[in-house]
């Protein structure tokens, strides 16, 4: 990990802005079959496991082209070790699921269900992996986990299958994308569209997922033509919504970023993006009455401490939502551990770049130009180094002193 100069800006919202939201990972920022909670005000499920994890746990209509939806497959003639699996899993028990799956595997080596045997297993323990991640960084245990999840997933994709061998394709790709291989996932992608092509579920999810990676990566006009396509292909697929907003997000990158409208800065010194030039800023909207924002809390202030010794500057910005005061907030940052500069508006900074839901992330580059929005557990450190890395261009330098 790469540890340059940057500027890291934290954003609270607006009344106009008041929804909080949680991360849109899914088989999570916990399983990748999930929905977009990132786009939902919808409550989350009770048990405690990522949200794209709760996702895989539910059986999903298929789509064709034009977005109809075409029924389910039947369900599969009953089976009282599988069914005990599957309960596990339900329950959260996914240790035991995983090995009630794998079990059940070696027992039916070539069965028709092998291969979702495999595919279930492996989701279980991806999402073990998840809860052994730090501040969303990979741990040693996490990355033995993921590896293990792999192994399976290749499993289910050598074994094929109508319904099966997308979905361990698909997951392969959101693997290597939590291990830190956005080029590997991109390569699983690619995989789906072309040896599952046919697969109505999985090919859209993986065009969804190819446009996410290529935004981690920077690659705006990779990214637009991959949303573009899905906006086509899918115009009433499950993930459309969200798909229209990256879309209007990606029209703004690469192009300046507005400036800060602070009515006060709450503590830290003031300062202007363009006093900040020439640095990598990184905007993050929260606020103190957020609970999303609180998840995100440790993984935030541990981004800020990690890259602040290299020149990462973090600047929160927070707004008058239900009732938030300078006051009220003076008294609240040092108590949950934020040491970064943080200013108040009326939700102005927020406005200018058409977010809607916290917590949330801009990435502005050192030529001041926007290059990435998302919600904040979506964040990849390698967003931020590849920005770390870049030259900044003459017309970037910081003004003279």
């Amino acid at each position: 990990m790469f540890r340059l100069t940057s500027v890291l800006l934290i954003v609270y919202p607006s009344l106009g802005f008041a929804a909080c939201a949680g991360a849109r990972v899914s088989e999570n920022p916990v399983e990748p079959e999930v929905s977009h909670p990132r786009w939902s005000s919808e409550p989350q499920a009770q048990e405690q496991v990522a949200p794209q994890t709760r996702e895989l746990l539910q059986p999903q209509a298929q789509q064709n082209s034009q977005g109809v939806q075409s029924p389910p497959e039947p369900a599969p003639a009953a089976d009282p070790e599988f069914d005990s699996a599957s309960a596990l899993k339900k329950k959260a028990a996914y240790a035991e699921a995983a090995a009630a799956f794998e079990a059940w595997a070696a027992v039916h080596p070539n069965e028709p269900r092998t291969a979702e045997a495999f595919n279930e297993a492996a989701v279980c323990w991806y999402s073990i992996g998840r809860t052994k991640m730090k501040n969303l960084r990979n741990t040693p245990e996490s990355r033995a986990l993921f590896e293990k999840a792999l192994a399976l997933f290749d499993k289910a994709v050598k074994l094929g299958g109508k319904d099966q061998g997308g979905r361990a394709q698909y997951m392969r790709g959101w693997v290597k994308f939590t291990l830190d291989d956005p080029e590997g996932a991109l390569a699983e992608f690619d995989l789906v569209f072309t040896k599952w092509k046919d697969d109505a579920k999985y090919v859209p999810k993986a065009l969804e997922r190819h446009a996410m990676v290529q935004r981690c990566l920077l690659r705006t006009a990779e990214a637009i033509s991959d949303l573009q396509r899905y906006i086509k292909d899918y115009p009433k697929g499950e993930d459309i919504e969200p798909v229209k907003a990256y879309l209007a997000y990606c029209s703004g990158f690469e192009k300046p970023s507005p400036p800060l409208r602070p009515e006060t800065w709450i503590q830290g010194n003031a300062t202007t993006l363009q006093a900040l030039r020439g640095d990598v800023v990184l905007l993050y909207f929260f606020a103190t009455w957020c609970p999303h924002c609180e998840e995100a809390r440790e993984a935030m202030i541990d981004l800020a401490d990690h890259y602040g010794p290299i020149g990462v500057h973090v600047i929160g910005v927070l707004d008058h939502t239900q009732g938030q005061t300078p006051e009220s907030v003076k008294a609240i940052l040092p108590v949950k551990g934020y040491k970064f500069p943080v200013m108040m508006d009326n939700g102005g900074t927020y406005g200018q770049f058409h977010g809607s839901k916290i917590p949330d992330v801009v990435l502005i580059d050192r030529a001041g130009r926007v290059r990435w929005h998302d919600n904040a557990n979506n964040l990849h450190d390698s967003s931020i180094e590849t920005l770390l890395l870049e030259d900044p261009p003459p017309a970037a330098s910081k003004p003279s002193k």
